[in-house]
């Protein structure tokens, strides 16, 4: 209402969000809801840095040779943060150059980035390519992080890791982070492929890096892989799910959280997978503890065999796990719409004037 301020959502699951359609159908509607809530892009990670599918929105290239580390295949000696992924290059000089895609897709300007990176005295140096425009930097250890601030917008950007001392042997980069001060919403959408609770509990940096994002909403969607087997255990699936509320809190007490039931999928396409509804049990108990909320896709979709109907409709992939690009967008439409019924609800019961009219 007053055109002031940002809302920070912090969406973190699987693949489903790796691929950013659900969250970018999400983040796309927040943002043009109301005229002026447009916000900013938000942390990203260039997924094709580590040989995986990147999110088509937005395009990562870049030089060098670089060895990843994910939440779901740690190799010795290897750290990680908020976004599950890691990318590593020892090359003296290398770039990476972050633009989005035209047509349908927005061109998020931004005046600032921050990049998440090893904060070891080893570490690579980081300079914007390019002596044409003024910028300072801002070194953070205590984010993980260093802040470039520009005299301008921007709307694509190359960074590049150059090697200025002798000590110097390595750059490792976790994700960056575009931001800028108009209102609005800034929507970061967070995953990993096969990804599962236990994944991120293991991210020892993750607080480190979610605390500078300021989150108002953490929403998570995680559980899918957690279910995909025949020994579903609820306790620690439940303990998992705590040790991340507490890595949430520690980062914004006042953050609210937002749980989002698997969306019902077969296991190993022939087996109808009943442990959605284990989940559901879960995620309804952790939100009471909690004092969270739960949106149920499962129930959303049509429960127990419903992922068959969206296979017939074109919406889901023939694995009976994953959605199609329509699917997602579905899903994105009907989550925004559930919250958007409950914000109106709000404004009714607060402002009577709004129920008058």
């Amino acid at each position: 209402f007053e055109g002031e301020g940002q809302v920070n959502i912090v969406h973190i699951g699987g693949s489903h969000i790796q691929a950013d359609m659900w969250s970018d159908r999400m983040r796309q509607r927040l943002q043009t809801f109301y005229p002026g809530t447009r916000g900013s892009r938000g942390l990203l990670f260039p997924f094709r840095m580590a040989r995986t599918n990147n999110p088509y929105n937005y395009r990562p290239e870049f030089t060098g040779t670089w060895t990843r580390c994910r939440a779901t295949r740690r190799t010795e000696g290897c750290e990680l943060g908020l976004t599950g992924m890691a990318v590593t290059t020892r090359d003296t000089l290398s770039q990476l150059r972050i633009f989005f895609r035209g047509n349908n897709y927005p061109q998020y300007a931004f005046n600032r980035l921050r990049v998440f990176h090893d904060t070891d005295p080893a570490n690579y140096n980081i300079r914007l390519q390019g002596h044409d425009r003024s910028y300072r930097m801002e070194f953070q250890p205590e984010n993980g992080s260093t802040v470039i601030y520009l005299d301008t917008f921007l709307t694509e950007m190359t960074v590049e890791f150059v090697r200025t001392q002798p000590t110097q042997d390595h750059f490792t980069l976790y994700g960056i982070d575009l931001e800028a001060d108009d209102p609005g919403f800034v929507y970061h959408a967070i995953g990993v492929n096969g990804a599962a609770t236990r994944s991120y509990v293991k991210c020892e940096r993750f607080t480190e890096h979610l605390r500078p994002l300021h989150p108002d909403l953490v929403i998570f969607s995680i559980g899918i892989n957690d279910a995909n087997t025949t020994q579903f255990n609820q306790g620690r699936f439940e303990a998992n799910y705590t040790a991340l509320i507490e890595k949430v809190k520690a980062a914004n007490p006042n953050a609210a959280i937002l749980f989002t039931t698997n969306n019902d999928s077969y296991y190993k396409r022939r087996y109808a997978n009943r442990n959605a509804e284990l989940v559901r049990e879960s995620m309804l108990r952790l939100a009471k503890q909690h004092g969270a909320a739960v949106w149920d896709m499962d129930g959303v979709m049509g429960g127990l065999g419903s992922i068959l109907d969206w296979q017939k409709a074109g919406l889901a992939n023939t694995d009976k796990i994953h959605l199609l690009k329509p699917g997602y967008q579905l899903i994105g439409d009907l989550m925004f719409n559930a919250l958007m019924q409950h914000y109106d609800d709000y404004l009714r019961a607060r402002y009577p004037r709004i129920r008058e009219e």
